[in-house]
């Protein structure tokens, strides 16, 4: 296999598994999982640190260089005999039994989120809005009085009143 993206790949395949399920299982995003394969991104270090927390017994060194199996332990298929639980019973000459180290664990559903309880919180004391100030003297109240009115709308028109 020449790239990373090629043995994610091939690891894939080997576990039987369409890409959003892997990614699912290694809390990945699909579509980061996606253009690793089509080669639009390079696999992080979290990408392949997600990979070796979940499926164990894959071979990191395999998955980054190349080297060695795509899982760690495998035992030669011819050295490991299957074992007779009754050796009067159709005994089968000849057949003997791969030994995987321990196939990864279905991937565990993750925990809901314990929901924090409800804080309750007290209304805060209604305040009368600040006095506005009134004229001190009616020479001052006869000095102001109301130019225009200028009223904005949401559309970002206005309308001005002048009385």
């Amino acid at each position: 296999m020449e790239t990373i993206a090629e043995r994610i790949k091939e690891l894939i395949e080997t576990l039987q598994l369409s890409n959003s399920e892997f990614a699912k299982q290694t809390n990945l995003n699909p579509a980061t999982v996606s253009h690793i394969l089509g080669g639009r991104n390079k696999a992080s270090l979290q990408v392949i640190e997600n990979i070796k927390s979940v499926f164990t017994n894959v071979n990191i060194d395999y998955l980054i260089t190349g080297e060695g199996d795509l899982f760690a332990n495998v035992t030669n298929v011819n050295a490991v005999k299957e074992p007779v639980s009754n050796p009067t019973m159709f005994p089968i000459e000849g057949v003997r039994v791969a030994s995987i180290g321990a196939m990864p664990p279905p991937a565990k559903k993750a925990a809901e989120p314990e929901k924090p309880e409800p804080v309750q919180v007290e209304p805060k004391p209604k305040t009368a809005p600040p006095p506005t100030p009134s004229p001190t003297t009616e020479a001052e109240a006869t000095e102001k009085s109301v130019e225009r009115i200028v009223i904005f709308y949401s559309d970002g028109t206005f309308s001005s009143y002048r009385p």
